[in-house]
């Protein structure tokens, strides 16, 4: 199943195929590719090498209004880039700053805070979400961090826990439970910090892939500036970062990526005499699946018949199987990259060699939008019920 394009969609869609072969395909052999799709050490010239190329043709936050560096799409025309991308297995073009951290400093940001727009938009500083702490519930109420604001700068003291790229991030977004000793419950204390300073304190954790290194940072008083602090009500915050905001397009592209890894989980299940056959009809009924995926994602965008958070939790189920066929199949070598907990408990365990001609470690990879909204306290389907449906949700 494809989208119906016309000719000039068509024409689009070719000039994207174009682009990532020139600029992704052909500059370089396919395991330099997937170590710098996976973040892998070493492979930092790579991602940069397209970044640039992407920065340069202006399509590195096409889903932005224009006059921050956005084009002048159609929602298919974002469709299929994002897809092309996803396809082919290309460095992240919706990170976390990309995808949720600008579109909230444009809508809500002051000038200064927008002023940081232009270095996400070339991908040269990245963010991450830094909400849970440490012997705090990961629920609304439950963040412990707390501020202290001086007339030209804040201080913040408290440690963030599972932190998602938190060894690598420039800046992070980071939750607080308001000034002084006094939660806030109708509205989020958000500060956007500067990690690279005295005050912080990273610490690795065991990560969900090679390529999201997660931490545990611990903020000594450290700062920021006294126009850092955004006004977002909570609710808000949560449907946005988690995906359930109406406009949210990040979602609508997954039908291609998961067509490509089910083809590849599915080869590499055929090429193995030892594999049950069970996994070989499990692997074509989740194609099936991800051709209803793209039918929904269609309706969505062209017809406008489907909410798009409704399309965002299908995705989410379906990766979920994914990641299920993943590590039925390969066991250890499909588990997140835990390196050193695999050792403490079950002795040297090395899970992190590529699994067959194109690595399938990426298990896991794509539920990271479950795992932001299990820091929020969210619960997917109760807020789709509730946003998008007008359902009640029974508090419990």
């Amino acid at each position: 199943m494809q989208f119906q394009l016309f000719e000039a969609e068509q024409a689009f869609a070719d000039q994207v195929e174009e682009f990532i072969a020139q600029h992704w395909l052909d500059v370089a052999e396919p395991r330099r590719r997937l170590s710098a799709w996976l973040n892998a050490a070493g492979s930092e010239s790579l991602r940069q090498q397209w970044y640039r190329s992407v920065v340069e043709v202006g399509w590195s936050v096409p889903h932005w209004p224009i006059e921050y560096g956005g084009c002048d799409w159609t929602r298919k025309q974002l469709h299929i880039w994002l897809s092309a991308c996803l396809k082919y297995q290309t460095p992240a073009v919706l990170t976390f700053a990309t995808a949720h951290v600008g579109p909230l400093l444009i809508e809500h940001g002051n000038a200064q805070q927008r002023a940081l727009l232009q270095r996400m938009a070339t991908f040269e500083e990245s963010w991450c979400l830094g909400w849970a702490d440490r012997r705090a519930a990961t629920d609304s109420y439950g963040v412990n961090t707390r501020i202290l604001r001086t007339p030209r700068q804040i201080s913040i003291s408290g440690t963030k826990t599972r932190v998602i790229d938190g060894m690598t991030a420039a800046w992070m977004m980071c939750g607080t439970g308001g000034e002084g000793n006094e939660p806030n419950e109708n509205r989020s204390s958000i500060v956007l910090l500067p990690l690279d300073q005295k005050g912080v304190k990273r610490d690795p954790k065991a990560a969900l892939s090679t390529g999201r290194a997660m931490a545990e940072i611990v903020l000594n008083n450290a700062l920021a500036a006294s126009w850092a602090t955004l006004d977002v009500p909570l609710d808000e915050l949560r449907r946005r970062l988690t995906g359930l905001a109406p406009n949210d397009l990040s979602a609508l592209a997954d039908s291609a990526a998961l067509t490509e890894q089910v083809r590849q989980l599915k080869d590499r299940v055929a090429a193995d005499p030892n594999m049950e056959f069970g996994l070989l009809r499990d692997c074509d009924a989740l194609a099936i699946e991800a051709s209803g995926l793209l039918g929904m994602e269609q309706r969505a965008i062209t017809q406008g018949e489907l909410p798009l958070p409704a399309v965002r939790l299908r995705a989410q189920t379906l990766w979920g199987k994914l990641s299920e066929l993943q590590i039925a199949a390969f066991g250890y070598y499909a588990m997140p990259f835990v390196d050193s907990a695999l050792a403490d408990n079950e002795g040297s365990v090395d899970n992190t060699r590529p699994v067959g001609e194109m690595d399938m470690t990426m298990v896991m990879r794509r539920m990271l939008s479950p795992a932001i909204a299990t820091e929020l306290g969210v619960d997917l389907h109760d807020s789709l019920a509730q946003e998008v449906l007008g359902l009640p949700v029974q508090d419990e």
